[in-house]
């Protein structure tokens, strides 16, 4: 499990400084991140969501078990290599070449994370591979109405992060104010992430298992709902796609409450086999 904690070691720095970067300095991104980012609001979504995912990392940079860091795992890899695309798509829009030396900076350190975590995350899956630690779906049942809970917010993320990458200048409308293709290829992959930690907990089943995700559950509809309230003059409250967020944000509430309440109890997870 060591390059595995590692990784998620090295997450809880990255997601930390981001948020930072994002959230607290939303307004002057153009000075001092990757990549200059109108509106704020979606600045603040950005380092919101880092923030929020603090608690999932630093909880997989703690455990021992395998079966209690692979939701996580997969879901954060997937946000990355889509993260590496829109980079890599977007690349005009970088500080690569920026004269201030600290926006360059943080262009160029964005660009070597985002290579640099999905061949580390090769890494460590292969040595969890080899090392034999595979096991099955847990066995501490979920309470019936938070899987489905978890069914219909998972479909939904993924649905909405794969349109806003796939197709950002006809689904962006859908967002409770203006994105541009780069940001909506942004907030994409924030989506397909937690929709894939929603389908990973519906498959594993497991109280103890799903903590985790649940956890971050709740500082991201914190923080979102501080963000509106922050940039509700950004927000276009006229449009469905506002109160649709507020919505989520209190069904993400809801089942970070409802599922931590009913999961803090030790791992199902069988000794020497996680």
């Amino acid at each position: 499990m060591l390059p595995m904690r590692a990784l998620f070691a090295f997450y809880c720095v990255t997601v930390t400084v981001a948020g930072v970067q994002l959230f607290v300095f939303s307004g002057r991104t153009a000075d001092f991140f990757a990549w200059t980012i109108n509106p704020p609001a979606t600045a603040a979504f950005l380092g919101a969501s880092y923030w929020a995912s603090l608690p999932l990392v630093f909880l997989g940079a703690r455990s021992q078990r395998w079966s209690e860091t692979r939701i996580a795992f997969f879901g954060v890899l997937v946000f990355s290599l889509f993260t590496l695309f829109a980079t890599v798509y977007h690349r005009d829009r970088f500080h690569f070449d920026d004269p201030h030396w600290q926006a360059k900076t943080a262009a160029w350190t964005w660009l070597a994370v985002y290579l640099a975590v999905p061949a580390w995350s090769a890494i460590a899956l292969a040595a969890q591979v080899r090392a034999g630690r595979w096991p099955g779906r847990g066995n501490g049942a979920v309470p019936p109405p938070l899987v489905l809970l978890l069914a219909a917010q998972g479909a939904i993320l993924l649905a909405l992060g794969l349109a806003l990458t796939l197709q950002p200048e006809q689904l962006s409308r859908l967002w409770p104010w203006a994105l541009t293709p780069l940001t909506a290829r942004a907030v994409g992959p924030w989506l397909i992430g937690i929709g894939l930690h929603a389908a990973f907990a519906l498959y594993e089943r497991d109280r103890a298992r799903v903590r985790p995700a649940l956890l971050a559950y709740l500082p991201f509809s914190v923080l979102q709902a501080v963000l509106l309230i922050r940039f509700r003059e950004t927000v276009e409250w006229h449009e469905p796609g506002a109160w649709l967020a507020v919505a989520f944000l209190v069904s993400t509430f809801t089942a970070g409450v409802f599922g931590i309440r009913r999961s803090w109890w030790p791992s199902s997870a069988t000794p020497g086999r996680n």
